[in-house]
Formats: C-alpha cells, structure tokens, sequence
C-alpha cells in the first residue's frame, strides 16, 4: 500500500470540512487548524490539532489554556509522527500499521494484509524475526526485541519499519541484525559484545557504551571504497560481509580462527579483509561468490568464482562437520575441500550452510549433498552419523529440471530446502513445529512441507530462512507464482510469524501485517 496515497486524501478531505467547522469544540479559543505553509507562522507545518482530556469531551486539558499538537507525515520514516513540545514522537502508525488497520476495516478483522518480501532473516534468540518489504524495500522486523533485536526496547512488536532505507540483503543473529543498503552501506542493531557488528563494544560516546548493544540502526564503517553486497551474522560470535570486490570481510570474536583472519585470540571489532582471498584474487583473479558460517564451534565456508569450496575454523574429522575426514582442530587458513565431493566434469560447488555439526552443499548440477553428524537426521540421511560428502535424494523431487533446489537453510540441527514446486524439511523439530510438516515429530529424511492447503498449486518458492523458533519462505516473485508472500511455521508467540499468528503452529501458515 502506498500511504501517501492513504493519507493525504484524507487530509485533504479533513481540510475542507476544517475550513466550514469547529475543530476543539468547547474550548474558549478554539484551536486546531489544517496549516500546511512551512513558514515562521505560530502554526507549525502539518496538521495541527488541539490536545484534549478525552476524545468523548473534547476539551482541552481541566484549567489550562488552549494548546495543540501538530501531526505531519514523516517521509523518511513512512510514519505518522505528534509534536506537543519541543519534541517528536517515535512513529504513531507506520505503513505496516496503515495496512493493518485498513484491512481490519475492509476484512471485519479477521485477517492480515500478507507480507510480500524480497529478503527473509529468522533470528537465533528468542522469536526475532526480519524482512525487507516487496513495495519499499525497507527493513521490517517483528516478534519479540530483546536487547534491541529489533532496535526497540524490550517487548512484542507486530511487523514495522526498522530501516526506512533500500536494502538488498538482511542477516538475523543472536538477539542482533544487519542490513546491505542499495548504495552500498552496512547498518547493523543490537547485541555486539565482541564486536561482530563491527562496531568496537568498548567505545565511549558522551560517557556510555552504545555498542553493546547497539540501541539504535547504526551504520557501521568499512574499509575505503567498499561496499557491502551481501551480510551474514552467526549467532553474536562473528560476522562476514562480501564486499563488491569480491572479498570477504570479517569481524567479531577469533576464537577457534572463526573470522578467517589467521587469528584465534582477541576480537576483531572494524571489518577487516581475509588475507587469504586477497592474495587469491590478487595471484588468480578468483573471487568469493557466497558464503556461510556458524556460531557452534567456530566456522566459515566460502564459494569462489571458480565451484571451490573452503572452509577454516574448528573442524571435527570425526564428525566430518567441514565435509573432511582429515582436517581436524582449529583450521587457521581457509582450505579447498572440494575434492571430498563426488563432482562431474565441469561442475562447480555453488551453494553450502553449516550449522557446526553438519552442513549441506549445493552444486551447478542441481545436486544436493550432506556432511557432518546428521545430528536427528538434520541432513536427511537416515539415522546413522559422521558422513563425508554424501549426495542426498530427496523423495518427490522431479529430477527432470523442471524442479530445480531454489534455496538452503540449516540452523539447530534441522534443514529446509525449497524447491521451484516444494519445500521439504529433516532434521529436529525442537518441539515447535520448525520443520512445518504438520506435527512436531523429528524427521530423517527430507519431507515435504505441508503448505498446499493454504497455496495454489501454481505458486513456486524461493528464498527459505531457518532460526531456532521458526522457519519462512517466500514465494515466487510473480503474481501467478506467489506474488513473493511470506509463509511461516513454528513459534508464532510475540508476532514473530506477523499478526495474525500468536501460537506455534506445526503447517506453514501466511505472515501478515
């Protein structure tokens, strides 16, 4: 919905009845007035109305003299906000809350105006969750700020602007977030005690420490003349960004050589590039395509331009949790494992997610594989344990290249692929119904969603988040295939699956406003 659209009608309507009666009745001098001139009149710009004891009565406050309020549509926020004083409010209603309301209106309350979204994040801590709007391209978050998870103070939010900017690409963490803006910029909220955010935890401003956390959307520095394309956070531990020059950049805590920086001791608090992809880039002209990592024992993987996968951090070759039988501790320098999986000539490795224990890999011949523990069957091959690259089949899958795997997420020891028709689940159910298949059973084996009873058969899916209370998938971008709607299972409590959720829930349901 576009709210200037929404408003400004009913602004102007509101003005001509303002100009043929009484706004304030009751007061000794009525007050309030449509005044939409940016002068140095005594009126303030915007619509300016009188305070009152009470809607009923409409009297100015008991034995004081006449005052008012000004309202005006603040454009950057996409926001209704009051001035009384010297001061203005936060937002009274957003466009989040202008879609609610007016569907309540149209649809007697007993819906939500679906969420449609280009990005989606679910957060590690509690029920936070993120999404960049299909309309503005703004940052929305919803459930339940803790420690300004939400850049808010503690409590249940309903889905509402949290960057009034375009962004490209969100990452949800450990009670924290980050944002890529379409310029370029990294804006980061929330918890950052070793300074994943890449904001120093440590730093002083007017004798207190912002930064931990961060209380307010900050935007964060990064080294001269880059710019962010993609962000990923992994719990509170560490963070790595792609940078437009094809590198990567970390930031956060050393321990077990997790930020790829070649160190294991201290916090690296500014983003700072690895050395190793640098000097990659510099001798072979080979860049970083994408990336992923985890919180649990320490991680990072990256793709390059050419279908290598490396990975550094705490490796297990028991568990064989960095898909290698071989490397085992703390892997200080990112190191090709690409010979551990079974590829044909010419096929790259295109996709992985890990989740310390195990990981999944995507490849350019729409093969999926798993390593790792398989901890409760989190990467759908059965019960046993400890595998090397094993390529995985997923039952009901058209492998005629109609069906395409679209998107991964692993997260707490359960997994969620979608595919061009379907998205199927393995893994643990965490008792909250994360897997969406229509109980709270763990699985083994990749099962389908059970979405088709709220979605036509002639949607397709794309994008699919895992946190540990939820999981959520968007829909394709067209109108025929979904419209890019927002679909969630798990935890629904706090807003964290949008308005009309407030319980766990074992099926994909709608996210809405």
């Amino acid at each position: 919905m576009n709210v200037r659209k929404f408003f400004f009608p009913a602004l102007l309507l509101g003005g001509v009845v303002g100009l043929k009666s009484q706004v304030g009745i009751n007061t000794t001098d009525p007050q309030g007035i449509f005044h939409m001139k940016n002068t140095n009149s005594a009126k303030q710009m915007g619509v300016v109305m009188p305070i009152v004891d009470s809607a009923s009565i409409t009297l100015t406050p008991t034995s004081t003299t006449p005052v008012e309020a000004t309202v005006v549509y603040d454009n950057t926020a996409k926001c209704l906000k009051l001035k009384r004083d010297a001061t203005w409010t936060d937002c009274l209603l957003d466009k989040a809350g202008v879609s609610s309301v007016v569907n309540q209106i149209l649809g007697g309350g007993n819906t939500g105006v679906p969420i449609t979204a280009l990005k989606i994040a679910a957060g590690d801590l509690y029920f936070d969750n993120l999404f960049i709007s299909r309309e503005d391209s703004y940052v929305y978050g919803m459930g339940y700020s803790t420690l300004r998870s939400l850049a808010k103070a503690d409590g249940p939010y309903k889905p509402s602007i949290l960057l009034a900017r375009p962004a490209v690409d969100i990452s949800a963490g450990y009670a924290n977030g980050l944002a890529v803006l379409k310029n370029g910029e990294l804006w980061a909220w929330g918890y950052n005690p070793y300074g994943s955010l890449g904001l120093d935890p440590l730093s002083i401003v007017n004798g207190a420490y912002p930064y931990n956390p961060v209380s307010m959307v900050s935007k964060v520095p990064l080294p001269a003349g880059v710019k962010a394309v993609r962000v990923r956070t992994f719990g509170n531990s560490h963070t790595l960004v792609l940078g437009d020059d094809g590198l990567l950049y970390a930031a956060g805590q050393n321990a077990n050589y997790r930020t790829g920086l070649g160190t294991n001791t201290g916090n690296t608090t500014a983003f700072t590039v690895l050395p190793f992809f640098k000097n990659l880039k510099t001798t072979t002209g080979v860049t970083v395509v994408d990336f992923n990592g985890s919180e649990n024992f320490g991680q990072g993987v990256a793709i390059t331009s050419d279908g290598k996968l490396y990975v550094w951090g705490n490796s297990n070759s028991t568990l064989r949790n960095l898909a290698s039988a071989t490397l085992n501790g703390d892997i200080a320098t990112p190191t090709d494992v690409s010979a551990n999986f079974n590829l044909l000539a010419g096929e790259k490795i295109i996709r992985c997610v890990v989740d310390g224990y195990q990981g999944l890999a995507l490849t350019s011949k729409d093969k999926l594989y798993g390593f790792g523990y398989n901890l409760a069957g989190a990467i759908g091959l059965g019960s046993s344990n400890n595998f090397s690259p094993t390529e995985i089949t997923i039952s009901g899958k058209l492998t005629d290249g109609t069906d395409p795997i679209m998107d991964l997420a692993i997260e707490q020891n359960a997994a969620v692929v979608s595919t061009k028709l379907n998205i199927y689940a393995t893994g643990q159910a965490n008792g909250i119904s994360v897997l969406g298949v229509g109980d709270n059973n763990n699985r083994s084996s990749f099962t389908k969603m059970t979405i088709g009873t709220i979605v036509p058969t002639t949607y397709t899916y794309g994008e699919v988040a895992l946190g540990n209370y939820t999981s959520l998938i968007i829909s394709g971008s067209a109108t025929t295939q979904g419209g890019s709607k927002v679909y969630g299972s798990g935890i629904g409590y706090y807003n964290s699956l949008g308005g009309s959720v407030t319980y766990p829930i074992n099926s994909p349901a709608n996210v809405t406003y």
